[in-house]
């Protein structure tokens, strides 16, 4: 695809031939990207029952038929980091990993989002919408705030469907080196939910709790579990323990209930702990899904380990030759 025309074209060729459970928008530009024949498509298509996500909305005018749920972009916020925070008690917002959600940025609008606001980001004054569900007709409509571009260009920079961390190999804030967890798993638990409830298949068992205490290394705990099941069926609950490097660290796989209380592993690591829920049907498929965490403290950590030069090499290095200020030797 050379261009944005061609692109456009072909865009709108697959529009009007097919129709969609779901149409994902992100970090686009609906005045800039799309033609008002796309636009047009797009609406048509979820007034008769297409769901669709659009993550960080941008170029809506005030009047459009996806202004209200779209909101009218001001700019973004480029420098300041906001928490993220569920405010509804949702299919997309239950038994998953909140408090450790990294900070991101958002795009800010003059005038936010209409409807049941889900999520929010930001704390006190700076707090605001960050997950906005809505309809348009038959068509479920689900808006989120936070920023996926790289940088302010005029082509937008580059976009994902995640939030932007880093850039360029660099964090964009030092904190996020600490995040040794596969943090971005949650998110993917979030938008894979959010692709089901807009397109109007929620799935059968629906998770609304991952409760665990934190416990201290050696000490025993439970973790509970709470769900529903909407659909009948012969399900099994697969719950996986992880460490703070996300690595395995006991798996196991017991009947699905709407309520289960799984015994911690004995041989827990220090550090954050993460608990993976995915609630299988018989031919293993993922009927439903989730994540929760909790802290095993210890009664004493490493912080910081320092080697000071030939500690590794011993008596070998004594009249070698030191290149690269120490951290290495060659043989005479």
């Amino acid at each position: 695809i050379p261009t944005l025309e061609h692109a456009q074209r072909r865009l709108l060729e697959a529009l009007n031939e097919n129709e969609f459970d779901l149409i994902l928008l992100a970090g686009l530009k609906w005045d800039h990207h799309f033609t008002p024949e796309i636009r047009e498509r797009i609406v048509e298509l979820v007034r008769g029952g297409t769901g669709l996500i659009f993550i960080e909305p941008d170029g809506f005018s005030a009047g459009e038929p996806l202004a209200e749920a779209m909101g009218i972009a001001e700019n973004r916020s480029m420098w300041n980091f906001h928490r993220w925070q569920p405010v509804a008690e949702h299919y997309l917002t239950n038994a998953l990993p909140w408090s450790i959600f990294p900070v991101t940025r958002r795009m800010d609008y003059t005038t936010w989002q209409a409807g049941e606001v889900l999520a929010t980001c930001g704390e006190g004054d700076a707090e605001r919408p960050l997950m906005v569900a809505s309809q348009l007709g038959e068509g479920r409509v689900l808006a989120l705030t936070y920023d996926v571009l790289t940088h302010e260009l005029s082509y937008r920079g580059y976009a994902g469907i995640t939030p932007t961390l880093s850039y360029r190999g660099k964090w964009l804030r030092d904190e996020f080196a600490a995040m040794t967890w596969e943090y971005w798993e949650g998110w993917y638990a979030l938008l894979t939910r959010a692709c089901t409830w807009a397109a109007g298949r929620e799935t059968p068992v629906r998770l609304t709790a991952i409760a665990a205490p934190d416990v201290a290394l050696g000490e025993g705990g439970t973790v509970t579990i709470r769900g529903e099941t909407v659909e009948p069926g012969a399900y099994q609950a697969e719950v996986t323990f992880r460490d703070r490097w996300s690595k395995p660290v006991a798996s196991v796989r017991v009947p699905w209930q709407t309520e289960l209380s799984v015994p911690m592993p004995a041989d827990l690591r220090a550090g954050l702990t993460l608990v993976d829920v995915i609630v299988r049907d018989g031919s293993g498929a993922s009927v439903g899904w989730g994540e929760g965490s909790f802290t095993v403290s210890a009664p004493a950590r490493i912080t910081a380990v320092e080697v000071e030069e030939r500690t590794l090499l011993g008596a070998w290095a004594e009249g070698q030759e030191a290149v690269n200020d120490g951290r290495s030797f060659v043989a005479p």
